[in-house]
């Protein structure tokens, strides 16, 4: 017979087997359970995005931007309350949705298995990145908000009640009445001035339309446009140089090439960073142009460019169509700081930004063919096909950048704001407000609706110059060309 200590040790290795299958069924019933929001945002981030290899060393091969006959604007400038819109949205949001413990959402194990799917190859085309992004960010977000429709208290708050479509055919677009009539006249005008381009040119990479409210549901309505970027033509250190205030003309037609290499002190030859700055400056310019031009034509207020590590968020607004704001967010590095200052990092996730974003497209103020004519005759388009010229960038340049940095802009700590409270009519204004960042002129475009930091004495309001923002007048001009219509429809 065993002894008392040999049964008791039985006993403990049973004991220790039975744990050890409930554990396992425990994380099997884990990984294959429906996940919440907050838990498929974090999990899309760690097994999509943390892992993610892109080749930025491919060979020059492939065509790059042709700006002959496309509208450019007159200036880029930072849209300093990107970050404070956004805030603003996701927190209403999160006030709005009342079963943020509602497990409706793909499970960890189909999230981590197609994590390793996207993430074991390496993606370097733009058609690469436009399979990476369906899969990584369009997908998820048309399904959160394919949710977020079914609820009452997020309808009352945004103008999701007919869902969002990313779709990559530009003729998408609902091709009745009177859509077909102005994009029939839109490709048809011109000005003494200059030929404007057609609109049936456009050739998106890809495009997120939302479907309008009406009798059968099929009127669909852009939002805003999406463009790829291989992050072999438009590297990091590109972006970090060159996206900044600019004059896109200016920067363009600038003749002076500096030289490649210049002697430092000890007259030793080195490599000149203004050499690197100048094509880096026209290539950004080049992509710009490019968007605001499909953005001008497409009647769309906002839309983005992505690399897959860079996103570069757009906005025009209906009063100065001549100017384009840019936000840059890098969201693998905004989402690690957060996680290093053991803050809260959801909200900093690519999803989670285009998400948002998102919300914001769909609720803005729908512009007017009036307006789209207004624009078009008031700005000019490139006579010269830049094709070739971009192909000049010497490849050493583009392959061997110099070093640059990202520096991330922290969300202002939730408790310090007051919310306004928003409803789908005022958040659609684009009326704008008094700049309330630190140590930054007021360029970039505000809304009504928006957290309100906190004001600290080292806060200064820097009011624009005079040059800075289009006359009222024209100002006007475009507003109440957008009203007029909307008024002759109602």
């Amino acid at each position: 017979m065993p002894t008392v200590e040999e049964l008791q040790e039985q006993l403990r290795l049973a004991n220790a087997r039975a744990e050890q299958e409930k554990n396992r069924a425990d994380e099997k019933d884990r990984s294959q359970r429906r996940t919440t929001l907050a838990e498929y945002l974090e999990l899309c981030h760690t097994h999509f995005f943390q892992p993610i290899s892109v080749q930025t060393d491919k060979a020059f091969a492939t065509q790059w931007v042709n700006l002959k006959g496309k509208l450019f604007p007159n200036h880029l400038r930072p849209w300093d309350d990107f970050l404070l819109i956004q805030q603003n949205t996701q927190q209403r949001l999160k006030l709005a949705y009342k079963d943020s413990d509602e497990r409706i959402f793909e499970s960890s194990h189909f999230i981590e298995v197609l994590g390793q799917k996207m993430t074991s190859q390496k993606f370097s085309s733009e058609a690469g990145i436009v399979l990476l992004h369906t899969e990584t960010i369009e997908y998820p977000v048309t399904a959160i908000i394919q949710h977020l429709q079914s609820i009452d208290s997020i309808q009352n708050e945004f103008n999701v009640r007919s869902g969002v479509l990313f779709d990559s055919n530009p003729n998408g677009l609902s091709d009745r009445g009177e859509e077909v009539s102005q994009r029939i006249q839109s490709s048809q005008s011109s000005t003494p001035h200059h030929s404007i381009p057609p609109t049936s040119g456009l050739r998106r990479d890809q495009t997120c339309v939302y479907t309008r409210e009406n009798d059968d549901g099929t009127l669909r309505k852009l939002a805003f446009v999406v463009e790829y970027k291989a992050p072999h033509k438009l590297s990091l250190s590109s972006l970090h140089f060159s996206l900044r205030e600019m004059d896109i003309k200016s920067v363009m037609s600038n003749p002076s090439v500096p030289t490649a290499k210049i002697k430092d002190e000890n007259d030793q030859e080195i490599d000149n960073l203004e050499h690197f700055k100048y094509h880096a400056d026209r290539l950004v310019a080049s992509v710009i142009a490019q968007k605001f031009s499909y953005m001008i034509q497409s009647r769309v207020q906002y839309g983005y460019i992505t690399t897959s590590k860079a996103f570069i968020f757009l906005h025009i607004q209906l009063d100065d169509p001549g100017t384009v704001y840019y936000h840059l967010i890098e969201p693998k590095i905004d989402v690690a700081v957060e996680m290093h200052a053991n803050q809260e990092f959801v909200d900093r996730t690519a999803i989670n930004q285009v998400l948002a974003f998102s919300l914001l497209a769909m609720e803005s103020e729908p512009t007017s063919q009036i307006w789209c004519e207004n624009a078009m005759s008031i700005l000019n388009t490139w006579d010269v096909n830049y094709e070739a010229v971009l192909r000049t960038i010497p490849e050493n340049v583009r392959k061997n950048p110099p070093p640059s940095s990202y520096r991330t802009k922290a969300y202002f700590p939730v408790d310090q704001f007051k919310m306004v409270p928003g409803n789908k009519k005022r958040s659609r204004s684009t009326r704008r407000e008094p700049s309330t960042s630190c140590n930054e002129t007021n360029t970039g475009p505000s809304y009504a609706t928006v957290l309100e930091p906190p004001v600290t004495p080292s806060c200064r309001r820097t009011q624009p110059t005079n040059n800075e923002h289009p006359p009222q007048d024209r100002g006007n001009r475009f507003k109440n060309a957008n009203v007029s219509q909307n008024d002759a429809r109602n």
